[in-house]
């Protein structure tokens, strides 16, 4: 990634909402003792000016799934990083913040690489508010000072208008989010570019697709009573019998979860205890993942089916709790 954005001149950012430590760790110091294992993605300091890295947590740590369709991390990203006028830096410090209240300072976002002394921010301020805090003309200082004087206008000189590379790289940083408000900014700052005409048709098709979601059928109709059996890892009756009821199979996650209601995590999780949570939150669908997750919903399928539900319940190593970006998908009875 670093390599990709080195062409880039006044600003190279990597974000990375993901966990830093190696799940695998042990097990592979177990098989291969002539080697030195890492805890996942560790500190990387930017070889190239103008660089910034943003980890979602710190080194050797997790990051948090949260309760929402996004993670505490993107959810505060979208709340600050395009801030019109707001210094990275600065909304970098607010998004540490806003993760460390959130996930009740379980999770704490590090930012490697360093800036020049400008304000460099994604969204720039608008003319007047710029314009203002670089200093008040000298009218307001002579009626600060000066009682006995009458209110005098102030006059604020436009800004100069942005340049078409200035347009372009704006363009290139934002072009691939997903967030309606990150390009709503971007087309208030640049609307009258061909940019602008851009943002708009992105947009527009991000709300088409939302829409298209929020259309969908009920998954009955998607995925008819199937007959597969539940995933276990042993033979023991009592667990073959509480995790049949109702399994439906492993199916895909992604970004935007498939089981998009709830979502929790439990050191002792087990398939009773996913389903019936989901069960109280009044969801028609559990689906355990990748050991001590747990995911509610009304729908599910939307990634298509998956064959990698292979990782054993916290709290029941005779259990299957999905897999790496994989739901073992009950029916909530």
């Amino acid at each position: 990634m670093l390599k990709a954005i080195e062409p880039a001149k006044r600003l190279r950012l990597v974000m990375l909402d993901a966990c830093r430590d190696n799940p695998f760790a042990k097990t592979m110091k177990r098989t291969v003792a002539s080697r030195s294992i890492g805890r996942g993605l560790a500190k990387i300091e930017p070889t190239v000016s103008d660089t910034l890295i943003a980890f979602a947590a710190k080194a050797g740590s997790v990051a948090l799934d949260g309760d929402n369709s996004n993670s505490p991390f993107t959810t505060a990203l979208l709340e600050h990083i395009a801030t019109p006028g707001v210094d990275l830096r600065i909304a970098f410090g607010r998004v540490r913040d806003s993760v460390l209240t959130t996930t009740d300072r379980k999770q704490e976002p590090y930012v490697y690489g360093s800036l020049g002394g400008n304000t460099v921010a994604i969204v720039d301020a608008p003319a007047a508010t710029a314009k203002v805090a670089a200093g008040a003309p000298p009218a307001a200082q002579v009626a600060s000072t000066d009682p006995t004087a009458g209110p005098r206008a102030i006059t604020v000189a436009p800004a100069p208008a942005p340049s078409s590379n200035e347009i372009a790289e704006a363009w290139r940083a934002v072009s691939t989010t997903t967030s309606p408000t990150v390009l709503e900014a971007f087309v208030r700052r640049f609307g009258d570019s061909i940019y602008g005409d851009l943002a708009r048709a992105r947009l527009q098709d991000l709300k088409a697709s939302e829409t298209k979601i929020a259309a969908k059928p009920d998954e009955r109709s998607l995925h008819p009573a199937p007959n597969v059996t539940a995933p276990v890892a042993s033979s023991s009756p009592a667990v073959a019998t509480a995790a049949a009821n109702g399994y439906l199979g492993c199916f895909r996650d992604q970004g935007k979860r498939d089981l998009d209601g709830y979502t929790f995590y439990d050191g002792k999780m087990t398939t009773q205890l996913c389903v019936s949570t989901c069960r109280d939150k009044g969801f028609s669908h559990a689906g355990t993942q990748y050991a001590g997750h747990c995911f509610c919903g009304n729908k599910y399928g939307s990634a298509g089916t998956a064959t990698n539900c292979d990782t054993k319940c916290t709290g029941n190593r005779d259990e299957i709790c999905g897999g790496t970006w994989a739901n073992s998908i009950y029916k909530v009875n």
